[in-house]
């Protein structure tokens, strides 16, 4: 038996032709073979490097363009997973808006440049929060200012925010969808550089993958209780995105290692392999109802697919993308 998975997939390293990819995978359920089908696509123009989808729209923003750029766009998709413009879009007064995160009931935004975080309304006509809570942080060694807003996540009504730059990891309090009360940070050691956050989806602990210093922690009750570092290999590594592989694994992308490991979260947090991938795993996506994990890999220019079977990652094909940033789940069947 053979299903149909429906990507977008996007890339900032296309100079020409298209730079959101609309990718049909298919996998033959019973030998576990995979390929897959570039059904179209169209060119944002401006470097897509992260989408998201919410309530049928695709929502996208573009990192490498600065300050005077940082817009949130929306599509609409058509019956091909083609991301067909609706014509609205945001401005955000931030610079190297990179990352996006679906919330309740605001759209959140992460501004890399700036160390600014917004949340907008869906239909990107109004701001309705937003916060540098790390604007008065002064790095040590520079003596600068030095926040670098990353990734949002939302978990038992508490609104987690990632600084790279200031290592730290802000939290609020939500009501009726929105931050209203600020709770003491989370202050990680000085060059630790929070990247990534993500619940674990048994215990209601927290991981946050640590670009800078190359570590995954856990989090829970307030404080880390667990860190460990995520690759083996000996040189500078920087950890991309972070993914559950099922209800008790996370893998990690290590870029400079330029591999994939996996961690049980059963107990404590045990190290269970490592995979080579492509130049510069970015990011990860865990296809919904299959062993399925696209890599994408921004330096190589590929989307790697990979299976995973409980014991370790099998590359099976992969999707050629310049400046492979990011991939999104459309539907399935």
């Amino acid at each position: 038996m053979e299903q149909e998975i429906r990507l977008l997939c996007s890339g900032y390293g296309a100079e020409t032709g298209s730079d959101l990819l609309a990718v049909k995978l298919f996998e033959n359920t019973e030998t576990g073979e995979v390929h897959t089908e570039i059904t179209g696509g169209i060119r944002q123009g401006d470097s897509p490097s992260f989408s998201l989808l919410h309530g049928g729209f695709l929502y996208t923003v573009a990192e490498l363009v600065g300050e005077k750029h940082a817009y949130i766009y929306q599509y609409r998709l058509s019956e091909d997973g083609i991301p067909v413009p609706t014509g609205k879009k945001i401005f955000l007064p931030g610079g190297e808006l990179c990352h996006l995160y679906a919330g309740k009931k605001a759209l959140y935004a992460s501004c890399y440049g700036t160390g600014d975080f917004f949340a907008v309304d869906y239909d990107l006509e109004k701001i309705r929060w937003h916060r540098s809570p790390g604007a008065g942080v002064i790095d040590a060694q520079t003596e600068k200012i030095c926040p670098h807003a990353h990734w949002v996540s939302e978990q038992d009504n508490i609104l987690y925010l990632a600084d790279l730059g200031c290592d730290r990891i802000y939290r609020y309090e939500l009501k009726d969808g929105l931050p209203e009360k600020e709770l003491e940070a989370l202050v990680l050691p000085t060059g630790e550089g929070p990247r990534q956050l993500l619940p674990e989806k048994e215990s209601g602990k927290l991981l946050s993958a640590q670009e800078l210093g190359g570590t995954l922690r856990r989090w829970e009750n307030g404080g880390c209780s667990e860190c460990v570092k995520t690759s083996r290999f000996d040189g500078t590594n920087y950890p991309g995105t972070i993914c559950m592989a099922d209800e008790k694994t996370v893998i990690v992308c290590n870029r400079g290692a330029n591999t994939l490991s996996a961690f049980s979260t059963d107990g404590k947090l045990r190290y269970l392999g490592e995979w080579a991938t492509d130049n510069w795993p970015r990011h990860l996506l865990q296809i919904p109802g299959t062993d399925l994990i696209v890599n994408a890999c921004n330096k190589e220019g590929t989307l790697v697919i990979f299976a995973w079977n409980g014991k370790e990652l099998i590359r099976k094909d992969e999707i050629i993308l310049p400046g492979a940033s990011c991939a999104v789940y459309l539907s399935g069947k």
